[in-house]
């Protein structure tokens, strides 16, 4: 029997994030999502997974909980989700905004190029980063960068 593969997702709390469990354990990967410490213990969207994946706390601040992870476990594949996904709290908390969702991808790259560079890394984004491009009705990789928030450009 061949083992499965192994998928960390970094923010399992959020909705992508936890329909992806959802998708992964379908197709027989072992899952392991991460909850930060902070977080409180009732999660509604992920009560359903509660017992099928592997839930671990860490921090996209704390670079030592990422290595932590990757070392442990060893991913095929890892999926960040995490964030500080509200554009209007990005004004009130922008060095925060920055360090979670600028910096802490780079913290993601950095551990898994050290300790599982085998893995494939998917770092999500958001529409955010148009910001505010006028007469852009389908955005596609060509469509220019134009974020107007803190989070837009942390993203």
């Amino acid at each position: 029997m061949t083992k499965p593969k192994v998928a960390l997702i970094i923010g399992v709390t959020s909705q992508d994030g936890s329909y992806l469990a959802d998708f992964l354990l379908e197709k027989g990967y072992q899952v392991v999502g991460t909850i930060r410490r902070s977080t409180s213990t009732h999660q509604p969207n992920i009560e359903h997974l509660k017992g099928k994946i592997i839930l671990e706390a860490a921090d996209l601040i704390d670079q030592s909980s990422i290595d932590h992870l990757m070392i442990k476990y060893q991913p095929d594949e890892v999926y960040n989700f995490a964030a500080q996904s509200v554009p209007a709290d990005s004004w009130t908390h922008p060095f925060y905004t920055a360090e979670v969702t600028a910096v802490g991808p780079l913290r993601v790259f950095e551990s898994v190029r050290r300790f599982c560079p085998h893995a494939r890394v998917y770092q999500a984004t958001s529409r955010e980063i148009l910001g505010g491009v006028e007469g852009v009705e389908h955005a596609n990789e060509q469509t220019p960068i134009f974020a107007n928030n803190p989070y837009g450009i942390a993203k």
